[in-house]
């Protein structure tokens, strides 16, 4: 009987985890928005100085994929681990700066989670 439990318990649950709702980039844009801007503004020189040094956004040539900007959001954890990449289109472009950042260690923010806007023309 304690078989049939458990295994009935991870069902259920791997089945609430596979219907949890996405978070959207609109939803992923208004966080970023609500950010405290101080605390955002000192965080984003540490993370612009990794990423450059880094060159992230020049890996895969990802800003010749695609004519025109796209915007995203990096979601990151409280260690500043990229957990996700949500943007505004699904393209080329997209898809490519979504591999360039995802799981990638910045500096850890001041607050998790920390959503980074970003706009790649």
């Amino acid at each position: 009987m304690t078989k049939v439990v458990v295994a009935l318990l991870a069902f259920l649950l791997l089945s609430c985890e596979s219907t949890a709702p996405k978070l959207t980039f609109e939803s992923a844009h208004k966080f970023a928005q609500a950010q405290p801007q101080d605390a955002a503004y000192g965080y984003e020189d540490k993370w612009d100085t990794f990423n450059n040094a880094n060159k992230l956004d020049e890996k895969g040539d990802c800003y010749k994929k695609t004519e025109g900007p796209i915007e995203q959001v990096l979601i990151l954890d409280k260690d500043g681990v990229v957990s996700e990449v949500i943007a505004n289109v699904n393209n080329a472009k997209s898809n490519c700066f979504r591999a360039s950042y995802l799981h990638v260690k910045f500096p850890a923010p001041p607050f998790s989670p920390y959503y980074m806007r970003l706009k790649m023309d």
